[in-house]
């Protein structure tokens, strides 16, 4: 490495560093400000740390170079939805389906007639 590609890399480092700080002491404003108004001192304190606990993690796994795309929710679905089934799974899923809104229009019928009279 030569010397400008050092200062340049410390540089961003030290940019990254203070964009954090600017972001942690306004989570610690908005936070306070909120928690006050419920009356606890603590649940600042535990924000906070939890927040800055979070990012030192997202830092250290990306500066390893692991970056995690997407969410367990997002995982679930693309499962779900782009692994291939049975067949006939997929029809006994969707006569339930059918059966459960036809018992939904149902009751909600017989609501509406005894709303009614």
């Amino acid at each position: 490495m030569q010397v400008g590609e050092i200062l340049l890399f410390i540089s961003k480092i030290l940019d990254l560093l203070l964009y954090t700080i600017k972001i942690i002491i306004t989570f610690a404003i908005r936070s306070a400000k909120i928690v006050l108004k419920k009356g606890g001192i603590m649940c600042v304190i535990k924000d906070v740390t939890r927040f800055i606990a979070n990012g030192a993690k997202v830092l250290r796994d990306s500066s390893r170079g692991e970056y995690k795309q997407e969410s367990e929710i997002i995982s679930q679905l693309k499962k779900e939805l782009f692994i291939e089934s049975d067949k006939m799974d997929d029809k006994s899923k969707l006569k339930q389906d059918r059966k459960n809104i036809e018992k939904d229009v149902r009751d909600a019928w017989e609501k509406l007639k005894l709303s009614n009279g």
